[in-house]
């Protein structure tokens, strides 16, 4: 969007009022619910391999570790089958380890036995071969079945997750090729109307384990607002209850050049619209070291005012969280595996170092270490640049409401003009035919005149002749 001169100037006065540096306020809160969370789901799996997280030089229990940093929500990973790499079981496990250090638990269910997500979305192995109205039916069966599990486990959330960035489909209802993905009609009739109905039928199968049941679906294109509206809107063509839009945020990873805090609320205000959508940040993510290895050795692309250092990273996760809290539409924010140093490829992004000792980033959590305070200045300058922006649209509408009466005015002129000319030809024209007509009227007066003289004349001869005989 252009945004003109006068109105930049006031948002980087507000940006910079917002920016500056004052004693943080506990007492003030949040308009709407916030929820501060993570996504640690490695930590079970990590520990048991004796892996160990310190704050300073003291051992600490993970969630316990989070919780007192200022987390209070927990993002948790449910793949299908009991046991297994995150599977229910241990799924509960973690839940309830959350739950128990003061993190509520927002379940994700994946419908896969393994890693689905943005480039691929397979269905579990017992499933991939049914017939589609059987593989419906299986993924009912297991969402109930394991929604009224955890309940009965003691885990306590309405809110639930229908599948992991599934932008491009979920349970094997997914469209492989690059060149498909973005043509909407497309993805409407051979994509989206399948997932929407393996989405309809998980949720069904929840809300019998609890009729309280809210639904998440979870996108990765946070900058493509388009693309995000056509998916929600297929969605609810076919009656997916959507309660919440989940979005991916990974600034570095190079997917977008439009990588900053108002990059991404301006996309959230586009695709929320005029609809009561409430969005939620499910992963996000910022590097320390500006070179690693592994899989995601590209996703080192600095953001502005952010270098890939400690420091850096610890700036951009508070500045996340306030900017995130300061925005009407968002209401909760996770950060994704922050326990997870122990892999070259993810241990630039997590808060604990090579040695398990915590990173800055940690502390950057803490609500009450500025979180409100700097999060008001942000909803202030923002509030006041969408009116200021409202503004600006009510003059160009009435601007171009003026173009249009001016353009009709002009139009109705030139219309009666026509008609003048129209008008003034056709005067010089009957004028014309007027003086041929007294022309020809006049030669029929002389031709008249010289018939009357022959008249008389021949009947002076007449009467001539009558008298001589």
């Amino acid at each position: 969007m252009n945004v003109p001169l006068c109105t930049l100037l006031v948002f980087a006065m507000l940006w910079s009022e917002a920016m500056a540096v004052e004693a943080p306020d506990t007492s003030h809160q949040a308009k709407h619910p916030f929820a501060v969370g993570v996504d640690a789901n490695f930590s079970l799996d990590l520990a048991g391999k004796a892996t160990a997280w310190k704050v300073g030089d003291e051992k600490v229990d993970l969630f316990e570790a989070l919780h007192a940093a200022g987390a209070d929500s927990f993002r948790v990973r449910v793949w299908t089958g009991d046991t297994g790499p995150y599977g229910r079981d241990y799924a509960c496990t973690v839940a309830k380890r959350a739950q128990e250090a003061g993190l509520r638990p927002h379940l994700v269910f994946f419908l896969s036995e393994q890693w689905a997500d943005y480039v691929k979305q397979p269905a579990p192995a017992e499933w991939a071969k049914l017939p589609f109205s059987d593989k419906l039916a299986k993924v009912s069966t297991y969402s109930e079945r394991t929604a009224r599990h955890f309940r009965q486990a003691g885990v306590e959330t309405d809110l639930y997750a229908i599948g992991n960035e599934i932008d491009f489909g979920i349970c094997g209802e997914f469209e492989e090729k690059w060149e498909r993905r973005f043509y909407i009609p497309y993805m409407n009739d051979r994509i989206w109307n399948k997932a929407a109905e393996v989405i309809l039928a998980a949720e069904q199968g929840i809300k019998r384990a609890n009729p309280k049941a809210r639904f998440m679906l979870h996108l990765t294109q946070w900058w493509n607002p388009g693309f995000c509206t056509a998916f929600l809107d297929a969605m609810r063509r076919h009656g997916v209850q959507v309660d919440t839009l989940g979005l991916s945020f990974y600034p570095s990873s190079g997917l977008s050049e439009k990588n900053t805090f108002a990059d991404l609320g301006a996309n959230v205000r586009k695709v929320v619209g005029d609809r009561p959508l409430p969005v939620i940040i499910c992963e996000a993510a910022y590097p320390s070291l500006p070179s690693f290895g592994g899989q995601f050795a590209t996703w080192n692309k600095a953001v502005d005012g952010y270098p890939l250092s400690e420091a850096g990273q610890r700036k951009w996760i508070a500045d996340f969280f306030a900017f995130c809290w300061s925005q009407q539409d968002i209401r909760g924010a996770f950060y994704w595996s922050p326990e997870w140093y122990t892999e070259e490829m993810w241990r630039a992004f997590a808060l604990f170092r090579a040695d398990g000792t915590a990173k800055e980033g940690l502390d950057a959590f803490r609500v009450d270490g500025g979180l409100p305070s700097r999060g008001r200045r942000y909803r202030h300058a923002q509030e006041t640049l969408h009116e200021k922006e409202l503004e600006l649209e009510r003059e160009r509408t009435k601007l171009a409401e003026a173009i249009a009466a001016r353009e009709k005015a002009e139009m109705e002129v030139e219309q009666v003009r026509s008609e003048l000319r129209e008008a003034q030809s056709d005067k010089q024209r009957l004028l014309r035919e007027v003086e041929q007509k007294a022309s020809a009227l006049e030669e029929i007066r002389r031709e008249e005149a010289e018939r009357r003289r022959a008249v008389r004349f021949l009947e002076d001869r007449l009467r001539e002749l009558n008298v001589k005989h």
